[in-house]
């Protein structure tokens, strides 16, 4: 059996995210199946809208936020969990002057994150990461040292 306290977990920066940082509270050196991560997004905070390969469960622990999946927008609050399949394109937005706080719970498999973006003249385009890593790596959110940046149509 392992415990682990959160004031002794690294809480990183999200690259790409606004005021949000990420816990890795179980990876895969304790499990080889999941992983479970803590996300803080400060008021103002948010991640964009973005696609995953692998699916999300969610629970939320405080605060308010909008949240997008696919065409649907929600609000969310402490209590609420959610799913997010992959694929299916998503954003976070926190509402109020709340700290938003959620667990997220994600297979230990390889990760491509696609950040789903407008270009200047309105039409859609694709930013992609493609994440030439382990699939430890990918599970634990943290990027390859060189990741390669894509622009596709």
């Amino acid at each position: 059996m392992t415990v682990r306290r959160p004031e002794n977990i690294a809480l990183d920066t999200v690259p790409g995210g606004t005021a949000t940082a990420r816990q890795v509270l179980i990876g895969d050196d304790l499990s080889p199946h999941f992983a479970i991560r803590r996300f803080v997004m400060e008021p103002g905070g948010g991640m964009p809208y973005h696609t995953n390969t692998v699916e999300h469960g969610q629970y939320v622990l405080t605060g308010k936020a909008t949240i997008r999946i696919g065409d649907e927008t929600v609000q969310v609050a402490a209590g609420d969990s959610v799913h997010i399949p992959a694929h299916v394109p998503h954003s976070y937005s926190v509402d109020g002057d709340q700290r938003f706080e959620f667990l997220c719970v994600v297979p230990n498999q390889p990760d491509q994150i696609t950040v789903v973006a407008q270009g200047l003249d309105g039409s859609p385009r694709r930013i992609m990461r493609e994440l030439a890593s382990s699939p430890r790596t990918a599970a634990l959110g943290v990027a390859a040292p060189s990741p390669k940046i894509l622009f596709a149509p």
